[in-house]
Formats: structure tokens, C-alpha cells, sequence
């Protein structure tokens, strides 16, 4: 997927004709066949989600984290290995560590190499499988970084940087129960 320009457009999707629905989203370029608010161009659409919820298990090898719609009631879950899980509830709960964990150690050479975790986005879910990417900054020049998932999530609530998920992975996650 491209940018508009250099830089995400931010902004309002209209729904109907009169009608806005509000939402920080990220919009991809849309090849011209793709009418604007036609269901392939919304299909592009980046949303913006919040970590909703975790849910850790001892008896089980994975766990779950809900992403919902910052500005909306959608939610889907994403399994996760307990490493991965234990990361995140250890940041969020603000569980000291004796030492970094992985995430915190890439956090902080995000940091110290001068760059910026613009947002992590959540762009596709092939057999089951979640496939996100890190948006960093460095020297005004965008790099993505391909990332799992839960790892990209650990990063951004290391960084407060936002978590987007792209409209069609709402969509394919609505349909597993």
C-alpha cells in the first residue's frame, strides 16, 4: 500500500451521503477503478485500535489480546505466545523487571538512535496468521519494519505510539468466533 504524498492522510470517512462517522484512520492509495466509499477503498482504510484486553492462561501455551476500535464497538482477539503476553501485562501493570526485556531493550534503541515509532499497523491475516509492520521515523525518512503482531503492540505501548489495523483485517477477523 502507498501514501498519499509523503505522509498518512489523516481524517473523516463519510458513510452517507450527510452522515460522517469520525475516526482517526490511515487512508492507502486507491487505484482509480476504487470509487471513494466503495467497499474496496474502505477496504484500504487503516483504523485506529486500543489494546482492549489480555487475557493469560498458566494452563495454556497461548493467550489472548483484544484490540478494539479506539471509536468504535468492533474487537477481534489475536492469539499470542506467553512471552510475548507476559511483555505487554508486565508494561502495563508496571511490573519492574532486574533487567530489560527484549521489548524494552528495543524500545529503547528506537529511542537512543534518534528515531520515532510513528504507529504500528496490523495490514493483513492470511490462515489465521496476524501480520503487522512498525512505522519508524528516522531523519524525516520512513522505514517499516516487518513485525508480528504481538511484538509491534509491546513496542507501541513502550513508545505511546498508536495501533492501526487495516479495515480488511477487521473485516476477515469478524468472521472466526
Amino acid at each position: 500500500m502507498g501514501w498519499l504524498g509523503d505522509e498518512p492522510a489523516y481524517g473523516i470517512i463519510q458513510v452517507r451521503p450527510g452522515k460522517e462517522l469520525k475516526r482517526n484512520f490511515v487512508v492507502g492509495v486507491v487505484p482509480d477503478a476504487d470509487l471513494p466509499g466503495s467497499k474496496a477503498a474502505r477496504r484500504d482504510l487503516m483504523i485506529e485500535m486500543v489494546l482492549s484486553r489480555i487475557v493469560t492462561s498458566d494452563k495454556r501455551e497461548t493467550q489472548l489480546i483484544w484490540l478494539k476500535e479506539r471509536e468504535g464497538e468492533r474487537s477481534f482477539a489475536i492469539l499470542i505466545g506467553p512471552c510475548e503476553a507476559r511483555a505487554i501485562e508486565y508494561h502495563i501493570k508496571k511490573f519492574p523487571t532486574p533487567r530489560p526485556l527484549t521489548h524494552d531493550l528495543l524500545a529503547s534503541v528506537i529511542t537512543e538512535l534518534n528515531c520515532q515509532l510513528e504507529r504500528i499497523e496490523i495490514t493483513e491475516l492470511k490462515n489465521g496468521i496476524y501480520f503487522a509492520r512498525l512505522i519508524i521515523r528516522q531523519d524525516g525518512e520512513v522505514v517499516e519494519v516487518d513485525s508480528r503482531p504481538s511484538d509491534a503492540i509491546a513496542l507501541a505501548l513502550r513508545h505511546n505510539s498508536p495501533i492501526f489495523c487495516a479495515e480488511k483485517v477487521i473485516e476477515e477477523a469478524a468472521q472466526f468466533p
